[in-house]
């Protein structure tokens, strides 16, 4: 499976970006996420799963993804292993001196369609438009983030 790991400093708490990076707030940074809804009563939570939509290249693949460790202001680690995709991901926050280390990683295998069999065949074409997505929302999310602060008296 390829590896995609990206990581920013954000100026921020950890407690003020982890909403930001619960699952259902992907599609608002990170620009392939499409849709995010949850078919579990549990949201948010390990065990908590959801339908996911995603879009690269024109090519919108539905898959169902499931939490499989949520550690409040700390780390959030899924999976999606069905007939459309297969990729397990985590977003870990860590304090810093100056706010908080935000990593994102991303495994994939390719989607099992006709668009996925030309993908695999253009591995790294693919895998750089995922990392620059990523290390774009990351940005997005770093800019958010850091605007909403209100100034200290």
């Amino acid at each position: 499976m390829p590896r995609i790991e990206r990581t920013i400093e954000i100026e921020r708490p950890p407690e003020e970006i982890w909403p930001r990076v619960s699952l259902e707030k992907f599609p608002e940074w990170i620009d392939f996420f499409k849709r995010v809804e949850w078919t579990s009563k549990a949201k948010d939570k390990t065990g908590a799963t959801a339908r996911v939509t995603v879009e690269i290249w024109g090519e919108k693949v539905d898959s169902n993804m499931e939490m499989t460790e949520v550690v409040k202001n700390e780390r959030r680690v899924w999976l999606a292993a069905d007939e459309n995709m297969r990729t397990a991901g985590l977003v870990v926050l860590s304090p810093t001196k100056s706010g908080t280390k935000v990593i994102v990683v991303m495994n994939y295998d390719f989607p099992k369609s006709e668009f996925g069999k030309l993908m695999s065949t253009m591995f790294a074409i693919f895998s750089k438009k995922i990392e620059k997505d990523i290390e774009k929302g990351l940005k997005k999310l770093k800019n958010a983030l850091e605007k909403q602060a209100t100034p200290t008296l």
